[in-house]
């Protein structure tokens, strides 16, 4: 297949000419690897500050498949000092129309700054994320957090 820049859309099955068309192997093999890549594909990944001892807490940015921007960003709570639970909707409609349903299935998170800090990143049902980071003494500790979501 010699598909470029300028490749005839829509592709087809079938046809005369290999560089016009998929046989029926190349697009059962194309439609495989899709799936492959949307499996394994970030959900979201974002930054929040947490300040558990005001029981406040904000994002600084969010990207998600179903949108760029705070007014995609899901909903937060604050646990207590340096932890917070990102809770997701319960499905997305696409520009399509079509919904999906939410299904995290790993998260992991990262500190901002200097500080010696760790974070963990817990999937507590399928569409929530808790998010707690701790100093290197495993005291709770407030701060930024990078996120991703798969």
């Amino acid at each position: 297949m010699a598909f470029g820049g300028f490749c005839p859309l829509p592709l087809r099955l079938g046809g005369n000419d290999p560089r016009d068309a998929f046989t029926a192997e190349q697009f059962s093999r194309l439609t495989a690897d899709v799936l492959a890549m949307a499996r394994v594909a970030t959900f979201a990944r974002g930054t929040c500050t947490v300040d558990g001892g005001l029981g406040t807490a904000s994002f600084g940015f969010y990207a998600g498949l179903h949108g760029i921007g705070l007014v995609h960003a899901p909903a937060i709570a604050v646990l207590g000092v340096g932890a917070i639970r990102l809770t997701w909707n319960d499905a997305y409609t696409d520009a399509y129309q079509r919904a999906a349903a939410t299904k995290i299935i790993h998260a992991k998170g990262s500190p901002h700054g200097a500080v010696a800090a760790r974070v963990t990143a817990t999937v507590s049902i399928w569409r929530q994320v808790d998010l707690l980071m701790f100093d290197a003494a495993g005291a709770p500790l407030d701060g930024t957090i990078s996120f991703s979501v798969f």
